[in-house]
């Protein structure tokens, strides 16, 4: 059966582990990738041109996450389907979230040929008309992939669904290394566009080139057709689609639009130390998402079944291994300075404030982790929405207080970020502590 990865509870224990072991291991190979990246690109670009890559991209990345939450919305349903084996309805879902993020997708596209005449890039970046000149075509080709993108990203979705991590961060890690390869060969280019089309393009083919492969192989009786498309299925969708879309909004704005605040309080260059910083901790919430990754399907199906003694049990073994990896943070804020050195040589100053503040920050953000990976694995959230709508519309007026009349500058940003990740966890506990204890009651169990 092409579904015999799927765990039962008698092998549940050894399939986490495995794929912890293996993911653990490509994390790292991806993560020394990302580590080599800044330096090699860093070389290519100055500063500022560095600076607005790293604005655009997130900016134009935005596009997906305006998925309408299809993609996690998903992994939810697919699991349910799974857990049931029910793989007629397993088609019909996979068909019928391609048909919605194939539509928004050609959506967005009409959209932003419509809007891009209008917007002023050289005011939302903060730049010169001669480096918007040489970003101009890269905008519309990077929206183009990343739309694209989006759509082939629905066979990690799958992957996970089927306790195949492993493979769906294969695929990602082929992405970067093939964009490694492609910056590398361009030697001395100092182009923006070059560099940019190198980054993007390789992360849109692997998923693409994915996806045929195992639509045409192990997942050939659930692959996507025409045919199988049930609209009945929208409203499902988007009743808890809308929602994860509304959280990861609300993610995107507590994180990326710091990046457009500080370019637009200071400039393009004050960019580049803080990237650097978030990078530097990012890796360890990247591996620590190795950990946390196959817990996603695995409390979808526990959680379905009732078995709420395994979850507490495993929540407790994930808050074990944070407090492990928060004394590691600790100890990278201390040689901070000696990594950067390393990593980075002379070339950018990372104030010392804002590495603190960045490792503080992803400390609590792993916590946030740990309870939002259940909850959201329930599919019960409306709360978190609330609470990611409210420190949306919080973050953006608190950074620029922190960084402008305190006086914090960059720094400042990061802070508002702390604000507004304890304000979520601290919602995120008491929802997971009544779910656990079959005690959620009114909007906790929505």
């Amino acid at each position: 059966m092409i579904f015999s990865a799927l765990f039962n509870n008698s092998d549940k224990k050894f399939t986490i582990k495995k794929n912890v072991l293996l993911l653990g291991i490509i994390k790292i190979f991806s993560s020394l990738i990302g580590f080599l990246l800044v330096p090699l690109v860093l070389d290519y670009l100055d500063a500022n041109k560095y600076g607005v890559w790293l604005i655009l991209s997130s900016m134009i990345g935005w596009i997906g996450l305006l998925d309408f939450g299809i993609g996690n919305g998903t992994r939810n349903l697919l699991g349910q389907a799974f857990a049931l084996k029910d793989f007629s309805s397993a088609k019909k879902i996979i068909s019928t979230s391609f048909a919605l993020i194939i539509s928004i997708s050609v959506v967005l596209n009409i959209i932003f040929l419509i809007i891009n005449p209008f917007l002023n890039w050289i005011s939302i970046l903060n730049i010169d008309l001669i480096l918007y000149k040489e970003i101009k075509t890269l905008i519309w080709v990077i929206f183009f992939l990343i739309s694209i993108r989006m759509v082939t990203g629905l066979i990690l979705a799958i992957l996970y669904v089927d306790h195949r991590p492993v493979v769906a961060d294969l695929i990602v890690l082929v992405g970067n290394v093939l964009s490694f390869i492609g910056i590398f060969i361009l030697k001395t280019s100092n182009s923006l566009f070059y560099i940019g089309l190198s980054l993007t393009f390789f992360s849109t083919l692997t998923p693409l080139i994915a996806s045929i492969w195992f639509f045409t192989n192990d997942y050939k009786e659930i692959a996507p057709s025409f045919s199988s498309i049930d609209f009945s299925r929208i409203k499902g969708f988007l009743n808890q689609g809308i929602q994860f879309s509304i959280l990861q909004i609300s993610t995107l704005v507590l994180t990326m639009t710091d990046m457009i605040i500080i370019t637009q309080l200071y400039s393009p260059n004050d960019v580049v130390p803080y990237n650097i910083s978030y990078r530097l901790f990012g890796y360890v919430l990247v591996l620590f998402g190795v950990i946390v990754a196959p817990f996603w399907a695995a409390f979808n199906n526990e959680y379905h079944n009732g078995n709420f003694t395994w979850i507490k049990k495993s929540t407790k073994k994930l808050f074990y291994i944070w407090s492990i990896v928060s004394v590691g943070v600790i100890s990278m804020i201390l040689v901070s300075d000696f990594i950067y050195t390393f990593w980075i040589g002379e070339k950018i100053v990372i104030p010392y404030a804002l590495t603190i503040f960045m490792g503080i920050f992803v400390i609590i953000q792993i916590a946030n982790t740990i309870l939002t990976t259940f909850i959201y694995s329930t599919g019960k959230l409306t709360v978190l929405t609330i609470i990611g709508v409210s420190i949306a519309i919080l973050n953006i007026p608190l950074c620029i207080l922190l960084a402008k009349n305190f006086n914090l500058g960059v720094t400042g940003v990061i802070v508002a970020s702390i604000i507004c990740v304890l304000f979520n966890s601290f919602f995120a506990s008491i929802q997971y502590i009544k779910i656990v204890n079959k005690n959620d009651r009114g909007i906790w169990s929505r």
